[in-house]
């Protein structure tokens, strides 16, 4: 029997640690986190889309508001053509893109009201924007670089309107 012994010392081999665990599958907990990431991603990429669209027709009319600017300050324009494209603007941003119904038929002194509320501008009243009321249709107009100041403040940095928060 002792003869037996060292045949089978020889026959063991050394002791190795074991493989470290691989990192692939990923435990349960590691699936939830990179599911709540994706979804996170999801909704953020899904917030920035839904605010680029809200913010277009602002940027649109932005851009209108500048080229119709920089016309009128290569003369391309007239100070008369000018009031009557602003007022274009005016009323495709509060009727087309913010959606005030019953502005159609309003003009003058009431439009300018408008104007002044939406804007916070008192300007519309007493400024440089009365020649955007009836004004421009009694007298003929004098070249105002107010109204372009006055057309640069409002239209030219258009945002949307706050919500007004019931607290």
């Amino acid at each position: 029997m002792s003869d037996g012994l060292p045949d089978l010392l020889q026959q063991l081999r050394d002791i190795h640690e074991p493989l470290a665990p691989s990192w692939w599958p990923p435990a349960f907990g590691w699936w939830m986190l990179m599911a709540l990431a994706l979804l996170l991603c999801a909704v953020g990429i899904w917030y920035l889309l839904k605010w680029y669209i809200k913010l277009r027709p602002y940027r649109y009319l932005r851009n209108q508001t500048n080229q119709l600017i920089t016309a009128y300050q290569a003369k391309e324009v007239t100070d008369l053509q000018l009031q009557d494209r602003t007022n274009e603007l005016f009323k495709r941003l509060l009727i087309h893109v913010e959606g005030i119904k019953g502005l159609y038929p309003t003009h003058g002194r009431e439009w300018q009201e408008v104007l002044s509320r939406r804007f916070n501008e008192t300007a519309f009243l007493n400024g440089a924007g009365q020649s955007l009321g009836e004004a421009r249709f009694i007298r003929p107009q004098l070249h105002n670089p107010d109204l372009v100041n006055l057309i640069q403040r409002t239209l030219g940095k258009v945002r949307p309107p706050k919500k007004a928060r019931n607290d």
